[in-house]
């Protein structure tokens, strides 16, 4: 059962052995005799699936899924590694060169982070404790203007904007001003429908809505 490949030293002095199993002998006691490899071959298939192979980089069937379920097209749908990875992309590519970014204060620091990190001026109005004054974030926007974020509702005090009054305020921001929107704890209020305010993306394209799979079923 076993092939001895190698003696160092003298054996009599207990010298290290170094052995090898005979794998063939081995399998053949485990396994017994394979009378039908393609049958055998058929099921290591079937039982392996997709895992030998890369995933859709599309996610296509995730994309369909979430367009049916939120009445949105699959084309409107992308999907990364957790909603920082899109806001960090967001901002570099809108704001960066001069822009600016208008991020709510208190909310999640994330957001003024990645924009200070990449270089880019973080403008940060108060926000009373029933949510952000949406007049306060209007006059907040200048020329330089290129990215206003919203965690909605907001992290940490829980305020919500409902759609009527997200969609009042970018109605009134000019066209060089883009709206990331945070809504990983969307299902946590219940003022309105959840897909309220995604369903505002139709009629404002420069709105950018980010949703999260890690805290939907907390």
């Amino acid at each position: 059962m076993f092939d001895r490949i190698g003696v160092f030293g003298p054996a009599a002095s207990g010298a290290l052995v170094i052995v090898r199993p005979v794998l063939a002998e081995l399998r053949i006691q485990a396994l017994g005799v394979i009378e039908d490899a393609t049958l055998d071959s058929a099921s290591v298939y079937q039982a392996r699936g997709r895992l030998h192979g890369y995933p859709d980089p599309e996610a296509t069937k995730v994309r369909r899924n979430l367009a049916e379920r939120h009445n949105i097209r699959g084309a409107q749908i992308a999907i990364g590694n957790g909603a920082a990875e899109f806001m960090r992309s967001a901002i570099h590519l809108l704001a960066a060169g001069g822009g600016e970014v208008v991020v709510p204060r208190p909310s999640q620091p994330l957001y003024a982070t990645l924009a200070t990190r990449a270089g880019i001026q973080v403008v940060e109005p108060g926000m009373p404790d029933d949510g952000p004054d949406i007049d306060a974030l209007a006059r907040s926007v200048t020329d330089r203007t290129r990215v206003l974020v919203l965690c909605n509702p907001n992290d940490p005090t829980g305020a919500y904007v409902p759609s009527e009054r997200l969609g009042e305020l970018l109605s009134r921001l000019p066209e060089h001003v883009h709206v990331l929107l945070d809504e990983s704890y969307v299902q946590f209020q219940d003022v309105e429908a959840e897909d309220a305010c995604m369903s505002l993306v139709e009629a404002f394209p420069r709105l950018l809505v980010l949703r999260s799979f890690s805290r939907w079923d907390r």
